[in-house]
């Protein structure tokens, strides 16, 4: 997922790799447009042209390169994150003037996906875990310019106690078990006894 402009986009070009929100609006109108007298469609979801997210065509396996730091700007130039953890940020529609609350937020990628709507609300960043926030603070530094980090405040609390301002749109993607991180890694691994005591009280 591209974080801010840069040459991003021509070297994932480069790779073969394609933008398939691009591809997906592409194909809803070309179906909107042949079937129009025959299907009812629901509302789409705006989804602006700021919103740029790339991957493989089907049935390229290659790993996208690590991200390195842009010239100019010391960010990186683009975040590595599951294509269907797009769907819920596109789902929640953020429109012009929302302001969003991200309840489960670190470590970051949708926070990022939804800055790049460019909206003029706020982006509320909450998680119950300190070290969690800590990851989502280094996220939004390394892949964001000023005027997105001014954007967002990050608040650390339970979200059953949050006493925080209404919402217009709140985004909630609760934590899962991370089994696969959990067979290949240590460091995001529920199952390390670290993270057992504090997460089976």
């Amino acid at each position: 997922m591209r974080a801010q402009p840069s040459k991003t986009e021509s070297i994932l070009s480069d790779l073969g790799a394609e933008d398939f929100i691009q591809r997906a609006v592409d194909i809803s109108t070309d179906l909107r447009t042949e079937h129009s007298q025959s299907i009812e469609t629901e509302d789409i979801p705006r989804i602006p042209d700021t919103l740029k997210a790339y991957c493989y065509k089907r049935g390229n396996i290659d790993l996208f390169p690590e991200p390195t730091i842009s010239r100019g700007n010391s960010k990186l130039g683009y975040y590595m994150m599951d294509a269907a953890s797009l769907l819920p940020v596109i789902a929640l529609d953020v429109q012009e003037n929302d302001n969003v609350l991200d309840m489960c937020s670190a470590p970051g990628g949708k926070m990022l996906a939804m800055l790049q709507y460019q909206h003029s609300g706020t982006l509320l960043c909450n998680d119950s875990s300190k070290s969690r926030l800590q990851r989502l603070t280094r996220t939004l530094h390394s892949y964001s310019n000023q005027t997105m980090i001014d954007k967002v405040t990050v608040h650390q609390d339970d979200g059953v106690t949050l006493n925080e301002p209404s919402f217009e749109k709140v985004l909630v993607d609760v934590p899962c078990t991370n089994d696969r991180h959990s067979a290949l890694e240590d460091d995001n691994n529920m199952f390390k006894p670290g993270r057992m005591k504090k997460d089976f009280r």
